[in-house]
C-alpha cells in the first residue's frame, strides 16, 4: 500500500509542475505583433485650404434624394402648366370658332331669306335666258334676204327686171346639202332667179357680175330663151356662211 501512494503521489507532483512550467511560458511568451495595415492615400495640396466632410453618408444621400424629388416636382408642375395652358387656348380657339360659325350661319340664313324674296326675279331672267338660247339655236340660219334682195336689183342692167325668186335655205334642224364637186365652197343657201332684158348683151353682163354679189361663193347660169319682149335669163346663185346676220347670236367684247 506504501508503495503504490508514493506511486501516485509521485505522478501528481510531476503533473503539477509541467502545468505550472505551462503557465509559466505562457506568461512570459511575447504577443506577436500584426502587420500595420496601411490607411487611404491622403490627398495633399499645397496652398488648398484643408477641408473635411464629417458629414454622414445617409445624410448626403437623402439631400441627394431630395434634390430629385425636387426636381421631378419642377417638372411636373411644368408639365401640369403646358397641359393646361394648351387646354384654355384649344378652349378659346374653339370658342371662337363657335361664335364665326354661328356669324356665318346667320348670315347664310340671311341671304337665303333675301333670295327668297327676288325667287319670281330669279325665275323671270332664266325664262328670259331660254328664250335668248332659244333663239340664237332657232335664228343662226337666219338670212337677210331684204339686203340680198336689194343687192341683186342694184345688179340688174338697165330695162331688166326679176320676174321669179325662188330661194332654198338651211335650216336649224337640218344640214344643207353641199355640192360633190371637191374644193366647193360651204353653201348655206340657194336663189334661183328669173329676169327679162331687152337684149342679150344685157344678159351676159348680168350673169357675169352676178358672181361679185355679197356673201355669194358661186353662181351658174341657166338657160336663156326668146321672149317677145327680149330675153329670159335664169341664174343659180348659192350664198355662204356669211350670209347669216347672227342678230339673236351673243355679242362679245362689248358690242
Amino acid at each position: 500500500m506504501s508503495a503504490a501512494s508514493d506511486a501516485i503521489a509521485s505522478t501528481r507532483s510531476t503533473g503539477r509542475k509541467a502545468a505550472a512550467e505551462t503557465v509559466t511560458k505562457e506568461k512570459t511568451a511575447k504577443p506577436e505583433k500584426t502587420p500595420r495595415q496601411s490607411g487611404p492615400a491622403v490627398d495633399i495640396r499645397v496652398g488648398v485650404e484643408p477641408r473635411v466632410d464629417l458629414l454622414p453618408a445617409e445624410i448626403r444621400t437623402a439631400r441627394k434624394h431630395e434634390r430629385i424629388v425636387r426636381r421631378m416636382v419642377v417638372g411636373l408642375v411644368v408639365t401640369v402648366a403646358v397641359v393646361v395652358a394648351a387646354v384654355l387656348g384649344a378652349a378659346a380657339y374653339a370658342l371662337t370658332a363657335g361664335v364665326a360659325a354661328t356669324a356665318e350661319q346667320a348670315r347664310s340664313d340671311s341671304l337665303l331669306k333675301q333670295q327668297a324674296q327676288y325667287a319670281p326675279l330669279r325665275a323671270a331672267q332664266s325664262e328670259a335666258a331660254l328664250v335668248k338660247a332659244a333663239q340664237a339655236v332657232g335664228g343662226a340660219t337666219d338670212i337677210d334676204w331684204s339686203a340680198l334682195g336689194d343687192a341683186l336689183l342694184k345688179s340688174l342692167p338697165a330695162g331688166a327686171t326679176i320676174t321669179n325668186v325662188s330661194i332654198d335655205a338651211a335650216s336649224p334642224l337640218a344640214p344643207y346639202q353641199q355640192s360633190l364637186v371637191p374644193g366647193t365652197p360651204i353653201r348655206v343657201a340657194t336663189a334661183t332667179v328669173t329676169i327679162n332684158a331687152p337684149d342679150l348683151n344685157a344678159v351676159t353682163q348680168w350673169l357675169s357680175t352676178v358672181g361679185s354679189l355679197p356673201n355669194v361663193v358661186d353662181s351658174s347660169a341657166g338657160t336663156i330663151t326668146v321672149q317677145a319682149t327680149g330675153y329670159q335669163a335664169i341664174a343659180t346663185i348659192h350664198y355662204g356662211v356669211k350670209a347669216w346676220d347672227g342678230k339673236f347670236l351673243p355679242t362679245t367684247g362689248g358690242k
